[in-house]
C-alpha cells in the first residue's frame, strides 16, 4: 500500500470516531447525496428501458417488427391479399436475422347484441403468432382455445373495453356482421377477454385465421399481411433490406403481385420518434444527477480539507509535496464516492426488485399504455453508469484540492 492511500484510509477511519462529531454528519451527508444521485440515475435508465420495451411490444404486437402487405394499400388493409405459400414463407424465414413469420388476416366487423353494437377489428392469426402479450393481459378465459376449439365454433378473444360496453362475458355467443358487397353474419364464441392500455388494442379482437379466410372466400395461402419478427430489435431496417433482396432473387415466388414492406418504426413514426426523445430527457437527468453528486462531494471534501489543515501542515513539515498530499485527499474522495456508489446500487436494486415482483407503483393504462411502472435492468448499462459517475465526480474534486498548496505549515503548526 502506498503512502497516499494509507493516509487516506487513516483519515477515513478517523472520521468514524466519536471525537470527530463535527465532520462526521457532513461525511455521511456526502455519502448519502452520492447514493441518492446514483440511485436516481440507475432507476431512470431502468424505468426508461422497461417503458420503451413495453411500448415497442405494443407496436410490434399490431404489425410485427416488419410488415409485408399488398403494395398501394395501407399496412393491415382488409380488402386485398398477399399470396404466400409455404415456399414463400420458408424463403423469408431463411433470411438472416428473421426469427419468425406470422401470416395474418384483418377484417372489420360489427358486433351486435340485443341492446347495443360496436365496431371492431378482427385479427385472424395462426399458431405461429406470439400470444404472450395477450396471455399477460388476459382477464378471463383461455387463449389456447383459439387454436384448439372445434371447427365451426369460431372462437374469439375480445378486448375488455368492448366486452364491458356490450356487457359480454367469456363463454357467451355473439353475432358479428361483416360489411362488403354482401352483408355476412357469423356466430362467434367468446373464449377469453383481455385488457390493454392502447386504443388500437382496445378495438382489436383475435380469432383463427381460417375463419376470416372463409368469410372473404380466400384460399389458405391468402393473407392481409405477413408479420415478421427479428432476432433483435436493433436492426429492423437491415433485416427488411435482406428480405427485399431475397424476394427479388426469387422472382418466381412473387409472381405478378406487387408488395410493400415497412418496419414498425416507419408505420408508427410518432411513437418511435417520441421514444427517441425520451433518451434525451434521461441523458439530461443523468447529467444533473452527476452535477448534484459532484457538488455534494466537493462540499464534503472542502470541509475535510479545512478540518485537517493541521495534518496537512504536519505532512508538509515532514517533507510531503503538495502533489502527494493532493493524492491523499483524492484517494479519500474515491473512498467516499465508492461508499456512496455501493449504497446507491443497493438502494436501486431493492427498489427495482420490489417494483418488478410486487408492482407497487401503479399507472393509468389509458395515459401510459401500461398499468404498472416497468423495470428492465441492463447490467452493462449499470456498470457503465457506475464507472462514469466515479470518473466524473473524481474529476470534479480535482480543483478543490488545490487549496492544499495555500496552506502554510508554520501557521498550522503554531495553532496546534
Amino acid at each position: 500500500m502506498n503512502f497516499e492511500r494509507f493516509i487516506a484510509l487513516r483519515i477515513s477511519k478517523k472520521e468514524k470516531d466519536a471525537n470527530k462529531a463535527n465532520t462526521r454528519p457532513m461525511v455521511r451527508l456526502t455519502i448519502i447525496g452520492i447514493a441518492i444521485s446514483l440511485s436516481v440515475m440507475l432507476l431512470s435508465v431502468s424505468i426508461m428501458r422497461g417503458f420503451k420495451k413495453e411500448v415497442r411490444k405494443h407496436a410490434y404486437n399490431l404489425s410485427g417488427q416488419i410488415t409485408i402487405y399488398p403494395y398501394g394499400t395501407e399496412p393491415g388493409n382488409t380488402t386485398q391479399f398477399i399470396k404466400a405459400g409455404k415456399d414463400f414463407l420458408h424463403a423469408i424465414n431463411n433470411v438472416d436475422g428473421v426469427s419468425r413469420v406470422s401470416p395474418a388476416v384483418r377484417q372489420v366487423g360489427v358486433i351486435k347484441t340485443d341492446s347495443a353494437y360496436n365496431s371492431t377489428l378482427l385479427l385472424g392469426i395462426d399458431s405461429t403468432f406470439d400470444t404472450r402479450f395477450y396471455e399477460k393481459n388476459l382477464r378471463s378465459g383461455n387463449i389456447d382455445e383459439l387454436f384448439t376449439s372445434l371447427e365451426g365454433t369460431n372462437p374469439l378473444l375480445l378486448p375488455k373495453v368492448t366486452a364491458e360496453k356490450l356487457k359480454l362475458k367469456t363463454g357467451e355467443k355473439i353475432r358479428i356482421y361483416f360489411i362488403g358487397e354482401n352483408i355476412k353474419v357469423r356466430s362467434f364464441t367468446i373464449v377469453g377477454i383481455y385488457e390493454s392500455g392502447t386504443k388500437a388494442d382496445q378495438s382489436t379482437a383475435l380469432c383463427p385465421i381460417t375463419t376470416l379466410q372463409k368469410i372473404n372466400n380466400w384460399q389458405p395461402d391468402n393473407f392481409s399481411q405477413l408479420m415478421i419478427w427479428g432476432e433483435t430489435e436493433a436492426d429492423n431496417r437491415e433485416i427488411s433490406d435482406r428480405i427485399v433482396t431475397s424476394l427479388q432473387s426469387n422472382q418466381q415466388l412473387l409472381g405478378s403481385q406487387r408488395l410493400g414492406i415497412n418496419t414498425a418504426e416507419e408505420i408508427y413514426p410518432v411513437i418511435f420518434g417520441w421514444l427517441n426523445m425520451l433518451d434525451g430527457n434521461v441523458a439530461l437527468l443523468m447529467a444533473l444527477m452527476v452535477l448534484v453528486a459532484g457538488f455534494t462531494m466537493i462540499t464534503g471534501l472542502i470541509i475535510l480539507l479545512l478540518d485537517n489543515t493541521i495534518l496537512i501542515g504536519t505532512l508538509k513539515a515532514l517533507g510531503s509535496t503538495n502533489k502527494s498530499i493532493r493524492k491523499v485527499f483524492q484517494n479519500l474522495s474515491a473512498i467516499l464516492i465508492i461508499k456512496g456508489l455501493f449504497w446507491g446500487n443497493a438502494t436501486a436494486l431493492v427498489i427495482c426488485f420490489l417494483q418488478s415482483y410486487f408492482n407497487i407503483v401503479k399507472l393509468n393504462p389509458e395515459a401510459y399504455l401500461m398499468d404498472v411502472v416497468p423495470i428492465s435492468i441492463n447490467i452493462f448499462q449499470w456498470i457503465a453508469i457506475n464507472l462514469g459517475a466515479l470518473f466524473l465526480i473524481l474529476l470534479m474534486t480535482w480543483g478543490p484540492t488545490r487549496i492544499i498548496s495555500r496552506i502554510n505549515p508554520s501557521e498550522t503548526m503554531r495553532f496546534e
